[in-house]
């Protein structure tokens, strides 16, 4: 008995926990009519740890991205008329951007052309701006209305993909085309909920968040699972990775912080 109402059976057995944190685990060893047991406690460890803690100007900041050559990173909030801020690598604003959203959850930057992309969850839209705040198109985006929406976005600017998350009621990860049309919409199931995306151009895979869970996943791009990260925050709703350095940038939509994490070593 693992203490988190899980069980296995047999002379050698393996255990993942989903949540880190204490727990009381007891081995029972049975032979015909006798048995025994024994007890202990276990301290489980989340897979990241907490590195450094930046306070953040800004009012409920959701999603969260590198800027160009990933000198910088990109924030919105998810109030309403929440507003898109560059951030430094401490979450001190550059600029604040002339555009307010009405649900903004997610963002992204644009190699390609020097752009940024936002998903409005309220509008159900995908919104593509120049870096003065500019709107260049808007994309309302069918099958997201329904319960909790869009709530992350990432850009491969390669193969000229966008992957789009849904929260959940029911959850599901988009993917469109250059031309922002559906190519596969495949519902997902591993989290209780979807708060952001990042996506590896070096490996061809997406890193997502789960705010209830504060875990990430690594998945392929059709959203099969292949490792799972636990880390300790209040809210997680945004992230970035430092593949060079092996770094999360998260930030805490109620905490109003942006915080660093590593891999424990």
């Amino acid at each position: 008995e693992f203490g988190d109402n899980s069980t296995a059976f047999g002379q050698v057995t393996t255990h993942s926990y989903q949540t880190p944190g204490s727990y009381q685990i007891r081995l029972t060893l049975s032979s015909g009519s006798a048995s025994t047991y024994s007890e202990a406690e276990i301290e489980i460890k989340p897979s990241l740890e907490l590195v450094q803690s930046f306070e953040l100007a800004v009012e409920s900041p959701s999603g969260l991205c590198f800027g160009l050559d990933r000198h910088s990173l990109w924030t919105v909030s998810d109030k309403p008329n929440g507003l898109i801020k560059q951030l430094d690598f401490r979450g001190n604003t550059l600029r604040t951007l002339s555009y307010y959203g009405d649900d903004l959850e997610g963002i992204t930057f644009d190699v390609r052309d020097s752009t940024l992309w936002v998903v409005d969850e309220s509008l159900a839209s995908l919104i593509h701006l120049d870096t003065n705040g500019v709107v260049l198109r808007a994309q309302w985006i069918s099958g997201v209305s329904d319960g909790s929406g869009l709530e992350g976005i990432a850009l491969d600017p390669v193969r000229n993909r966008i992957f789009l998350v849904k929260e959940k009621d029911y959850s599901a990860l988009l993917i469109l085309n250059d031309s922002l049309d559906t190519q596969n919409y495949q519902r997902i199931h591993f989290a209780d909920d979807y708060a952001g995306l990042y996506y590896s151009i070096a490996h061809d895979q997406l890193w997502m968040l789960s705010d209830e869970e504060s875990s990430i996943y690594l998945a392929d791009t059709l959203g099969q699972v292949q490792a799972t990260f636990g880390f300790q925050m209040v809210q997680p709703e945004g992230f970035v990775f430092d593949e060079v350095d092996s770094i999360f940038y998260i930030i805490d939509d109620t905490a109003e912080q942006m915080r660093t994490y590593r891999f424990w070593d």
